[in-house]
């Protein structure tokens, strides 16, 4: 796919999935994230009971593989829609020798290709740019179908909050 071609059918992102500029966009928001969160888990005090982390839309993955780097004992699967962005996480999880982390091309509106109460923690951010209003009980329903029994499902968006005023 180029840069200039339009996203595949059924897609709902606004971007090009495929786009180098995407990728750059996401690899800053994915930074931006952590850093105005103040770490990768900052509402948890341990992972003890975490052992399998699901990080649905991860983008180029640098979520999953700062989480996969930081905790060397857990498994973590990014899920994204983009050949591209899955080709290049793969890379940097090889090229960093994190074999506890995968990835794998998958669209995060449809029935996600995992058993039932697979994970104990799943992660989705800045999904309100992909998902539409409708489709939302059907990810959710997903997200739950492949949490284990007291795991967690962890949304995160953001709003600027930002306010300009002119004279």
């Amino acid at each position: 796919m180029t840069e200039n071609q339009p996203p595949p059918q059924g897609n709902t992102y606004l971007m090009d999935p495929e786009s180098a500029a995407e990728m750059a966009r996401l690899m800053m928001q994915d930074r931006a994230f952590t850093e105005a969160m103040h770490g990768l888990f900052p509402e948890r005090s341990s992972l003890e009971s975490i052992q399998a982390i699901l990080d649905v839309a991860c983008g180029p993955g640098g979520w999953t593989l700062d989480v996969a780097h930081t905790y060397p004992d857990r498994k973590v699967v990014g899920i994204d829609i983009s050949t591209r962005m899955i080709a290049y996480a793969q890379a940097q999880a090889s090229a960093q020798r994190l074999s506890n982390a995968t990835f794998l091309l998958m669209n995060a509106l449809e029935p996600f290709k995992f058993t039932e109460e697979t994970f104990d923690l799943v992660n989705i951010r800045a999904a309100t740019g992909f998902v539409p209003r409708a489709q939302w009980p059907t990810l959710l329903q997903n997200c739950f179908r492949v949490l284990r029994p007291g795991g967690t499902l962890r949304l995160t968006e953001a709003e600027t909050g930002a306010r300009h005023f002119f004279a």
